[in-house]
């Protein structure tokens, strides 16, 4: 489970591949400088990424290349695996920036239909990929 930062005025963009597959691309793509630098160009304050079962590995491979690039200076950057107690906390953050005070933001998802329904239930922007 992440450790959620102190809320205030974030923007925040969470990503999410779900429980059961691997989007290895997804991971290195979110994580790579110009990603980062996009999220910075729209005044995004925080990535949020669940990177799945066996993601810990490509997770802080990728995040400790950009760390060391020094390319999230600007964007608070956590992950975690699986949340047994669902991912609506997190949509959360991303709709209100954690406490109502912040910007909503975007959630970038892998395409599970029950996973945009519940989007749509909470007037959440996302994007899907499709992979």
């Amino acid at each position: 489970m992440a450790t959620i930062s102190e809320p205030g005025t974030k923007k925040y963009c969470f990503v999410t591949i779900g429980a059961t597959a691997s989007f290895t691309a997804l991971i290195r793509a979110v994580l790579s400088p110009s990603f980062l630098a996009g999220l910075k160009a729209h005044n995004y304050t925080n990535l949020l990424v669940q990177y799945g079962a066996d993601g810990a590995y490509l997770y802080q491979t990728e995040l400790g290349e950009t760390r060391k690039a020094g390319q999230d200076r600007d964007i608070t950057v956590e992950g975690f695996s699986l949340d047994q107690s669902g991912l609506g906390k997190y949509m959360s953050l991303a709709k209100t920036g954690g406490n109502g005070k912040g910007q909503e933001g975007v959630v970038v998802s892998h395409a599970g239909n029950t996973f945009c329904s519940l989007l749509l239930q909470v007037h959440l922007s996302f994007e899907t990929v499709f992979v």
